[in-house]
């Protein structure tokens, strides 16, 4: 089974004030659904940050619905956690795509993708944030800053080690990085743990 790991397309952003800037993150945001369904991708998994910030214009919600009925109609599901430039008090953007029935909001509760269940973690903040706990083999995704990324990570890679997840997607972070610890129990097949990166640069420093 393949998965699209993606997350930070940051739809909306202007950087420096451009137009033009918007335009590119939507465009590459349309690139990642035109790739997941050439490649014919089981689903597209959304690390968070889907948005920019939790007001997008009614042009690009437009336009993510156009680019998520378009994995719609090839039968490829988008799954996705919040991150914290989208995130609003209560109702989620992702929520609404849900009751279009564009995408699934991942949570606590499994997502049965054919032989593997799949768990999310909305961004919990700035305060130390710990991995739930999930059934050995699962899939876990979170929208956090790791230690190992950046120093002061309120995520740690040795908790994430021990959460019984095969793979954990993270999104947060703007550069593609990829660690591999020993499973839970020691015993257990060595785990992935990995940033997908954005979509579009960010700032000048990201690589």
């Amino acid at each position: 089974m393949r998965i699209l790991h993606t997350g930070d397309t940051h739809i909306g952003a202007r950087q420096y004030g451009l137009e033009a800037r918007r335009s590119d993150f939507a465009r590459a945001f349309t690139q990642v659904i035109t790739i997941a369904i050439a490649e014919s991708v089981a689903a597209v998994i959304h690390a968070g940050d889907l948005f920019d910030d939790r007001y997008p214009s009614a042009e690009e919600l437009s336009e993510t619905v156009r680019a998520l009925s378009r994995l719609k109609e090839a039968g490829i599901p988008l799954l996705g956690i919040v991150g914290n430039h989208e995130q609003r008090r209560g109702v989620q953007w992702l929520d609404l795509f849900a009751e279009l029935g564009l995408a699934v909001h991942l949570s606590a509760e499994p997502y049965q993708l054919g032989e593997t269940e799949v768990y999310g973690m909305d961004y919990a903040g700035r305060r130390r944030a710990r991995p739930q706990q999930v059934p050995p083999g699962s899939l876990l995704v979170c929208h956090q800053m790791l230690d190992k990324a950046r120093s002061d990570g309120e995520l740690r890679l040795e908790e994430l080690a021990g959460c019984g997840a095969r793979l954990v997607l993270l999104g947060d972070y703007h550069e593609h990085r990829v660690w591999r610890a020993m499973g839970a129990y020691g015993h257990t097949p060595l785990q992935l743990v990995t940033y997908c990166g954005s979509t579009e640069r960010w700032s000048l420093d990201e690589r």
